[in-house]
């Protein structure tokens, strides 16, 4: 595929618990950080006895309006990277859906597309993420109710809708919030759209 770069979102424990050897991948750059993730009201949440399926959408909520802050360093070096003309570049996390679907959406919106064209995008998430999630956490998910594993486990428009309104309340804009927390200028979103549109 001539890949080049991989940004690897996923937290220290993560790649500990499932290290993925990519040395064996000839000219591909390699980028992570040491962090740790913040989720304790979502982790107390499912480990509480009657979790509903409304407090867990409600936590994920939660959890978006946190990322873009928490992840702000780790999306301004996959930026800076597309900028230079990194590509072709491929980002992760663990489940491939929040900390990577807001990364996603925050490029898309970046390079002009409509937030209802981001959300749509997102949403097709479900089509692909949940079913190997689910397998993969069934034993730890057993527990609770189906709404709630629904909730968690899956995508939904109010969660991606929650991060835009995070950023907008806090900068006024996507394109404020990126200058701001990841120092993505104006010249830094000229050279991406340079390098990634038509």
């Amino acid at each position: 595929m001539g890949l080049r770069v991989i940004c690897d979102l996923r937290t220290t424990s993560e790649r500990e618990t499932m290290p993925v050897d990519w040395g064996r991948v000839p000219n591909l750059s390699y980028w992570a950080r040491d962090y740790e993730l913040s989720f304790g009201d979502l982790r107390g949440l499912l480990g509480s006895d009657l979790p509903t399926g409304e407090q867990a959408r409600a936590a994920m909520a939660t959890v978006y309006r946190e990322l873009p802050f928490e992840q702000a360093g780790a999306y301004g070096e996959l930026f800076r990277r597309l900028a230079d003309g990194e590509a072709p570049l491929v980002f992760n996390c663990s489940a491939g859906k929040d900390r990577t679907g807001i990364a996603a959406a925050l490029i898309l919106s970046a390079l002009g597309v409509p937030e209802e064209t981001i959300v749509e995008d997102y949403l097709l998430t479900n089509l692909v993420a949940y079913d190997r999630m689910a397998s993969a956490t069934a034993a730890r998910l057993a527990h609770l109710a189906p709404e709630v594993v629904d909730a968690v486990l899956g995508v939904d428009a109010d969660y991606i809708r929650a991060a835009f309104e995070a950023i907008e309340a806090a900068h006024g804009s996507v394109e404020s919030y990126l200058q701001a927390r990841m120092g993505v200028t104006a010249d830094v979103l000229e050279r991406l759209q340079a390098e990634l549109l038509e």
